[in-house]
């Protein structure tokens, strides 16, 4: 052969292997897409709506081996990653072998870059491609591409353990943590600030290690969060359980106290559930399927108060299970219910800015009427919109949905005081200025940031953070003196007029 010959021979393993070490997952190709079925305007289509990472979202799991496979939904079944640790080395020149062992029937299992053999409907014994092996050599783990389906009319398969190198790892779920509540100090009626400052803070999230649903660990606030803000979100509640997580127990106890990094005592807290990731997986929410579902899930989160110490909850259902049909109506059961046994409860109801998500539609349509007038369920809204002061463009769909073109997916008009500004975490000082001062010369009810991580906690995204930016956090301050002085002010004049009332009698 010629020296082209022998190079080509040479570089040909190489350049493959790179192709799988570069662009491992299909995965990518499956990932659902935020874009609405009606094809909107170019500025709606540009900016991220939504409480989401802002980065490609990690697959959702729906089995205990959330460290090993990461799987996306599709249609048809899922598609995922399998991650294993590489074998000795002394096993690199031979194909690697792998089985998985689901609890019920798989209809079909495709490794991309490997082999299966079915053992059964359930167990599936993977050989990896050479090219895979050659590839651990820059790697520490084996990463195979998966695609499973599944049949549609049952139960979803669970992966229940897989076995690599002879040995067997099983995927059980772990008891969920108890969290004494015996000092929680709740805020007796409380009632949405004049002007919110609220921070959506994160506590809780399946996908990161350490601080999963039922992790037991300490948060706690920093500084600039106890005085630069006056309502914490804290995030997320799964709603397939819909158990209040321990980091958010333990936070909510600490408020009043002079524990450290304490929750402030006349400080708001709103348990927000669902989120962007946990409304594509699970889908639908089980409690949304039905009025006796959602009626019951009301009776369970009526005595959040008073078990947790939280003063409401913020329905974060977004694209994905907001888009069944039966998502809105049953939400609105939920709602009614919820405000019958706990009529103290505030709820909050997050909105993308053009109104793309049927179910979060459903529930502003039945909170307030064209005039204004309040419905008794939802109490607020906020838009899900964070780069610069875009939200200020949004305001208009809702406070005059009713104005807007026929056919537009909202039909009232909320009054302008219930509603609330999105901002970027790390917006810098001058933009969280200009929307703390809209929102007072508008007469809004404030602003919501999405997101702050909190001591010990995790971070998305630094780039979104509003804890990593010092520049950030000076401008929610700023924030907060703005609303406590325009607050101070209508307290002043709401004082003068009882005052003349009370001498003219």
């Amino acid at each position: 052969m010629g020296r082209f010959t022998h190079l080509f021979v040479f570089l040909f393993p190489v350049a493959f292997a790179n192709q799988f070490l570069l662009y491992p997952a299909p995965l990518t190709y499956y990932l659902p897409s935020s874009l609405p079925l009606v094809q909107l305007p170019t500025v709606y289509n540009t900016i991220p709506h939504g409480n989401r990472r802002h980065e490609l979202p990690k697959p959702t799991v729906y089995h205990e081996c959330d460290d090993t496979v990461d799987w996306q939904d599709t249609e048809t079944g899922a598609v995922g990653n399998l991650r294993v640790k590489r074998p000795a080395p002394s096993t690199y020149s031979v194909n690697t072998e792998v089985e998985l062992i689901f609890d019920r029937p798989v209809t079909n299992l495709v490794a991309f870059n490997g082999v299966v053999s079915p053992q059964s409907k359930t167990n599936f014994k993977i050989n990896t491609f050479p090219i895979v092996t050659y590839s651990l050599l820059m790697s520490n783990e084996i990463n195979l591409n998966l695609k499973a389906d599944f049949d549609p009319t049952q139960p979803r398969p669970k992966l229940t353990g897989y076995v690599t190198a002879g040995v067997y790892h099983g995927c059980k779920p772990e008891k969920p943590t108890k969290v004494s509540t015996k000092s929680v100090r709740l805020a007796p009626h409380a009632q949405w600030p004049a002007k919110v400052m609220g921070l959506y803070v994160l506590l809780a999230d399946d996908s990161e290690e350490g601080f999963e649903s039922n992790a037991d660990w300490e948060p706690q606030l920093f500084e600039w969060q106890q005085v630069g803000s006056n309502v914490l979100f804290f995030t997320f509640i799964h709603p397939d359980t819909m158990d209040v997580p321990p980091s958010f127990q333990k936070l909510a106890a600490s408020r009043g106290t002079d524990q450290p990094g304490a929750v402030p005592k006349d400080t708001v807290i709103m348990f927000a559930i669902g989120g962007y990731a946990y409304s594509l997986k699970p889908n639908p929410w089980h409690w949304l399927t039905s009025k006796e579902a959602a009626e019951k899930m009301a009776e369970k989160v009526a005595k959040w108060p008073e078990q947790y110490g939280c003063d409401g909850i913020d329905l974060d259902l977004e694209e994905g299970a907001g888009a069944k049909k039966e998502a809105g109506p049953n939400m609105i059961h939920f709602i009614r219910r919820l405000k019958e046994l706990a009529p103290n409860m505030i709820v909050s109801q997050p909105v993308y800015g053009y109104p793309q998500v049927q179910a979060e539609s459903d529930v502003i349509n039945a909170s307030w009427d064209t005039e204004g007038n309040h419905q008794g369920l939802a109490d607020s809204l906020g838009l899900m919109v964070y780069e610069g002061t875009q939200a200020l463009n949004y305001v208009k769909n809702y406070a005059n949905g009713a104005g807007q073109w026929q056919g537009f997916p909202i039909k009232v008009n909320a009054p302008k005081n219930t509603i609330l500004l999105g901002a970027k975490g790390s917006s810098s000082s001058s933009t969280i200025v200009k929307l703390a001062k809209a929102a007072v010369d508008e007469d809004l009810l404030g602003i919501m940031v999405w997101y702050a991580s909190v001591k010990n906690g995790f971070d998305y995204a630094p780039f979104w953070d509003a804890s990593t930016r010092e520049d950030s956090i000076d401008g929610y301050k700023q924030a907060m003196r703005i609303f406590n002085q325009a607050m101070s002010f209508t307290k002043d004049i709401v004082q003068e007029v009882d005052n003349a009332v009370v001498a003219e009698a």
